[in-house]
């Protein structure tokens, strides 16, 4: 296959600058090169700048995209951590606009090379980032209208979370299971089953699943009455954890030391994750 010149003098730039960090003549992150090498270098890529070539390995030119991948190569070896997060930063946009084929299908190569790019930038930049980085004032200048959203959105759901949680408050055996041995809770009334018996609406309780109800009859049953009161004798018991939340229509449970939470799991299948959980945990890992 025939290289290109610009791909061939990285190549010998990139060989050259890491052989002579690993052999401990130049400090890993100082390479350097020959006045020479750097003009020649700079002619090329006036020549054919960065944005050509990535838009000619777009098409899927295989030496466009070998050239690319050179150029965005050996740059990080003098690099700062924090400009070499801010490339993985980069990389990521453009494997999130390739995500998806020509066809709509989804590109695995570019799922997993997006989530590597996005994995290393947080892996580089987390001993780096500056304290207070988040209040940084020139992004709140220069991207307000982003702020902006992002505050109010945080209020929004605030406001959100506190209504969720007035009306846990009003009518808590809504969202926690009666049996008095499952820890299953729901962030919205519609996912647990009210008794269908005779009880009055404001005292029925809620179960997660018919083995629940019926675990729980031989207590709920003698209240299974109009104008009885409620067999819940607790009714401030679901947690605070599950009080604060924007109904998303899951279930939740306290597990290892968490409270886990799923809209997919099944109360069944959830249960038999936290047993095998608290087996590990008591176990230390040991089977």
């Amino acid at each position: 296959m025939i290289i290109s010149s610009t791909t061939a003098l990285s190549l010998r730039i990139v060989c050259r600058c890491r052989g002579d960090a690993l052999s401990g003549n130049v400090p890993v992150g100082q390479e350097t090169m020959q006045p020479e090498t750097l003009e020649i270098t700079n002619k090329l890529l006036d020549a054919r700048p960065a944005a050509l070539v990535k838009a000619e390995a777009d098409t899927g030119n295989p030496l466009a995209a070998l050239d690319y991948r050179v150029r965005l190569y050996h740059a990080p070896a003098a690099a700062t951590p924090e400009t070499q997060a801010m490339a993985h930063a980069m990389l990521v946009l453009w494997y999130i606009e390739h995500f998806r084929g020509s066809d709509k299908s989804i590109v695995a190569r570019y799922l997993f090379a997006g989530a590597y790019h996005a994995n290393e930038s947080a892996r580089i930049i987390q001993p780096v980032l500056p304290k207070g980085s988040a209040q940084l004032p020139e992004l709140e200048f220069l991207y307000a209208d982003v702020f902006k959203a992002f505050e109010d959105r945080k209020k929004q759901m605030s406001k959100e979370g506190e209504k969720m949680a007035v009306k846990r408050m009003e009518r808590p055996l809504n969202y926690r299971c009666a049996n008095p041995i499952c820890p299953i809770e729901s962030d919205a009334s519609r996912i647990l089953k009210q008794c269908s018996g005779a009880c009055d609406k404001d005292k029925k309780s809620s179960y997660c699943s018919r083995e629940c109800q019926r675990a729980d009859w031989k207590n709920h049953k003698p209240f299974c009455k109009s104008g009885a009161p409620c067999s819940v004798i607790d009714r401030e018991f679901v947690s605070p954890a599950a009080r604060h939340v924007v109904p998303t229509g899951s279930i939740s449970m306290p597990m290892g030391g968490i409270n886990a939470s799923s809209s997919t799991m099944t109360p069944e299948f959830m249960k038999e994750i936290k047993e095998q959980l608290d087996e590990l945990i008591r176990t230390g890992g040991r089977r």
